[in-house]
């Protein structure tokens, strides 16, 4: 192997990051059959970044700190092509270093998810008439709402009057349907006349974990916790222990 630099490590890059379009791919594994130095430092490269998929961070540093350490005891005299070596190393921990970013930041987005998934409490929904006094489209979104029939639920309520009623529920079928529901459930829980302000509460402080709000999760925490006959006083109590919030 001869002495050089990592030419080709901005679009080796972009093809492991999945930044290509289908062309540039298409053209950029073309070229790996044809340029045998573009191979070798893809391979090179994409190797430690398998590395870094499957192994700690630590321990994948140690690892390349140890090569590099192993590249200064060859003799000078011995082509080993130690600058590409080098650059390989200083390339991959680069590469590492983003990686690892990338899975922390994640890992944490992913953990909030399941805290709230875990502490959703699905509402039972209002009693289904189905008389001549009952509102037709409400009774349709109702019983679609039971059956988790989100979609049809929610253009079921978007045709009606935005009353706090029909917000929330609005709210919960967006939350059901991983769509922003805070805006729903905002409106609701800051209205002091509404029957579901209580648990449009509850309700908001999820969707503010879920956007690592973290401000207004502490505010409302404390809050709630004042709130001694809250329908959801236990798991209110049980949240606040949670590490995420523990903190606070």
């Amino acid at each position: 192997m001869d002495t050089h630099e990592l030419k080709h490590l901005e679009e080796i890059e972009r093809y492991l990051d999945g930044e290509m379009t289908d062309q540039e791919k298409l053209v950029f594994e073309q070229r790996l059959n044809s340029e045998p130095m573009l191979k070798q430092e893809y391979d090179v490269l994409s190797s430690v970044v398998n590395q870094v998929q499957n192994s700690k961070r630590e321990e994948l540093k140690s690892l390349l700190q140890k090569a590099d350490l192993e590249l200064d005891d060859k003799p000078v005299n011995q082509p080993k092509g130690i600058l590409f070596w080098r650059y390989a190393i200083a390339a991959s921990i680069t590469l590492m270093i983003s990686l690892s970013v990338f899975y922390y930041y994640n890992s944490k987005v992913d953990n909030r998810e399941k805290l709230v998934a875990a502490y959703w409490q699905k509402d039972n929904g209002l009693p289904v008439l189905m008389d001549e006094k009952s509102n037709a489209s409400l009774d349709n979104a109702m019983t679609a709402y039971k059956s988790g029939n989100y979609d049809y639920a929610f253009s079921q309520l978007e045709a009606l009057t935005q009353t706090d009623t029909v917000l929330y529920y609005e709210g919960l079928c967006s939350f059901e349907l991983k769509k922003d529901a805070t805006t729903y459930i905002l409106h609701v829980a800051e209205n002091n006349s509404s029957v579901f302000q209580a648990k449009a509460k509850y309700y908001l402080l999820l969707l503010y974990i879920k956007a690592d709000k973290k401000e207004d999760v502490v505010k409302l925490m404390n809050e709630l916790l004042k709130e001694a006959d809250h329908p959801y006083r236990d798991q209110i109590m049980k949240l606040s222990q949670e590490p995420y919030l523990a903190s606070r």
